[in-house]
Order: structure tokens, then sequence, then C-alpha cells
């Protein structure tokens, strides 16, 4: 089975839903198609919602390659003029394991320029979307508000 994007256009963002079994390769075909469509419809706000996506997290090498990819491809666009100040936000199951190799990605991603960030809550992926806000402050369950998991021990309240 190989991965399937839905994308279509709700009232303040582009809404990328990801289904199927993620691999690399599938991955990054799926990254292309994406960003063609998110330049073709002139979108600024991109929910990329992988709460269906089966096999994640990808290996760890895999995780790094597949983030400097969309990396390459948001600089890509973005010199091109074609992104403007776009905000991707991508959402996964909320499942731990999962949630700190996600955050390498973003690490690696937003170090190369992409303006991508993961959350494991949607409501934090909307708020994102919506207000750029990006919240540091731990919850009780050690999530952060937008859904990451604390993992700094200097945050004081």
């Amino acid at each position: 089975m190989s991965m399937g994007l839905d994308i279509r256009q709700e009232e303040n963002y582009l809404h990328v839903q990801v289904t199927g079994i993620a691999t690399l390769a599938e991955s990054n075909a799926a990254a292309e198609r994406m960003f063609s469509t998110v330049t073709d419809r002139n979108a600024r706000r991109i929910l990329v919602d992988c709460r269906e996506l089966k096999n994640t997290p990808l290996p760890t090498m895999e995780v790094f390659q597949h983030a400097e990819f969309l990396a390459d491809e948001f600089q890509k666009y973005a010199r091109r003029g074609l992104l403007g100040n776009a905000r991707f936000a991508y959402v996964f199951a909320d499942q731990l394991a999962e949630n700190e190799l996600n955050r390498f990605g973003e690490t690696v991603a937003l170090n190369r320029g992409a303006n991508i960030r993961v959350f494991n809550k949607l409501e934090a992926a909307l708020r994102f979307l919506d207000t750029g806000a990006f919240d540091c402050a731990p919850d009780v369950d050690g999530l952060t508000p937008n859904g990451h998991l604390n993992t700094t021990s200097e945050y004081k309240p």
C-alpha cells in the first residue's frame, strides 16, 4: 500500500490528509506533490494530517533524510518567491514514543530554514497556523500546550 494524499481547501488553511504506509521514498514523493499543490493554490497555512499514517516513525536516519528533503523543497519554492510566509503544521498520532523522532525531524527542517512544526494535538496545530504561536510551557501531563513533549529540564513555570 502506497501513501495517499487527499488535499482540500478548508476555510483558513489547506488540509493535506496523509494515509498509507510511510517509507522514505513515498514520503519524499508525497512532499513533492504537496509543495506543488501548495504553490499552485498560493496556500500560506498548511495542515499536514499524518494521524492515519502507518509505519511511523521512520528509522532515525530516514527521519533526518526526509526532514532535509522537506527543507530543500521549502527553500526551492521560497527562493522563487512562491511560499511567502507559509506555515506548515504536521500533526501526528498522540504517541509519545514517536514524538521525539518527529521533533528531531522538525529541528532538522527548522535548522535548514523551513517553517515546519510538528504537533500531536490537532487544536495546537491549528492554533499555530492561525496565530504563529508556539508555546513552550508544559501541561501537567508533561506535554506543552501545543502537544510537544517537554524535554527540557530548564523550564520554570
